[in-house]
């Protein structure tokens, strides 16, 4: 559990190193800051299961370590807390209160009253540069206003928000009928390019003539024909015809467990392995999921040629029913995309970063963990939804060459 403590020290008069011993004796890891009339704590402990708990052991600690009188103190408000529960949480507390007066957390000034254990300066500063609008994002529905506690929570919520789902029926509706709409038009074309050929052949007789404007009249009811086949087609078939050129996920995972060119950097699990610590389990996938996707289009661009910009970009998996997330569409090697319920090729994934990890900072992820597997997979199938992509098909489909020395 990570909690936030603002202790008020204007009364207490107390020295920041008597905590020290406290901190280290009832927390793993820390930070400290001590701006005089104020003394500010952030701490990971596993001792307590609720805030309360490990709020009253430091205020015994204070008035016991102080001789201070209990009931007196107990009546004043020196001691604030909270629980943190998310990085972005934890960056506006240390904006608000552990930064002061400076906004520049990389100035030479920025740590000068704070202490830390097993926090790193490196990591805050990450942390501020991925932020670089602030730390407060939007919490309300885009859809219905709804608002939530937790960010998260929001995307969930947006992904079968009722009036989304409206939307997009209507969407949908306005698409047949401009779909239905084209048809006619080109159908009306089509009477018209007949009527002139047979004006044509009526007046010139000139078989020259007939056949250019035949030929027009081919191509363009081909192309009509065309895209109403491409509206027809199910989920796998459209993946198969617009994306049949990526790497396959068996190439891609060897690839990216055998070929150092493709492993995680040493900075890169660096910000995993304190994502996993300090921001926890999704703050960990989707981290994982946006490295993942840098190193399938490195791959892409070394055997296609194409150089597809990573932020657009999927991995060679698809989640076909983000609801039960029963079933995924995976890019086998000889099949194309294929529906599959196993999730044994995503786990292998999961496997080799952590080991890739391990390797760079001799420590193990808890959240790569076998128990933790289910929830990041979860996490990585829902940010692969196909509702989320199928109207890019088309634009995903030019961005990626045809392979022509791919090797499996």
């Amino acid at each position: 559990m990570q909690i936030f403590i603002n202790i008020n020290n204007t009364d207490l008069k107390m020295n920041s190193l008597r905590l020290h011993n406290w901190l280290n004796e009832h927390s793993n890891k820390w930070i400290l800051g001590n701006f005089g009339t104020s003394i500010y704590l952030i701490l990971t402990t596993n001792n307590y299961n609720r805030l309360a708990n490990a709020v009253i052991s430091l205020k015994l600690f204070i008035l016991k370590d102080l001789k201070c009188d209990e009931d007196l103190h107990f009546s004043k408000s020196f001691l604030k807390s909270k629980t943190i529960n998310n990085e972005n949480e934890f960056g506006k507390i240390f904006k608000t209160y552990f930064l002061s007066d400076s906004s520049d957390v990389e100035s030479k000034d920025a740590f000068n009253n704070i202490v830390m254990k097993r926090y790193s300066k490196k990591y805050i500063i990450n942390l501020f540069k991925n932020n670089p609008d602030g730390f407060d994002p939007e919490k309300r529905c885009s859809f219905c206003s709804k608002e939530f506690a937790q960010n998260y929570n929001r995307k969930r919520h947006e992904e079968k928000c009722p009036k989304k789902i409206n939307i997009e029926q209507s969407e949908n509706k306005e698409d047949e009928t401009t779909i239905t709409s084209d048809l006619i038009n080109k159908l009306n074309d089509f009477k018209k390019d007949i009527q002139n050929m047979l004006d044509n052949f009526a007046s010139n007789n000139t078989p020259n003539n007939i056949n250019s404007n035949n030929n027009n009249t081919i191509n363009s009811n081909n192309t009509v024909i065309q895209n109403i086949q491409i509206n027809n087609l199910s989920k796998k078939e459209k993946l198969n015809f617009y994306l049949k050129d990526m790497i396959d996920i068996e190439t891609f995972t060897k690839n990216y467990k055998d070929n150092k060119k493709y492993h995680l950097t040493h900075e890169e699990a660096e910000v995993l392995l304190e994502n996993s610590e300090n921001s926890g389990m999704y703050s960990y996938a989707d981290g994982l999921y946006t490295y993942l996707k840098k190193k399938y289009c490195q791959q892409l661009e070394d055997i296609t040629g194409s150089k597809p910009n990573y932020s657009d970009s999927i991995l060679p998996f698809v989640c076909a029913d983000t609801v039960n997330l029963r079933s995924h569409y995976e890019l086998s090697p000889d099949d194309g995309w294929v529906l599959v319920k196993s999730t044994d090729k995503i786990k292998d994934i999961i496997e080799i970063s952590g080991n890739q990890i391990f390797d760079h900072h001799k420590k193990f992820v808890d959240c790569a963990s076998k128990k933790n597997e289910k929830p990041i997979i979860n996490i990585f199938l829902r940010k692969s939804d196909y509702s989320k992509i199928e109207n890019k098909l088309e634009e995903l489909s030019k961005n990626i060459q045809k392979p022509a020395l791919a090797t499996k």
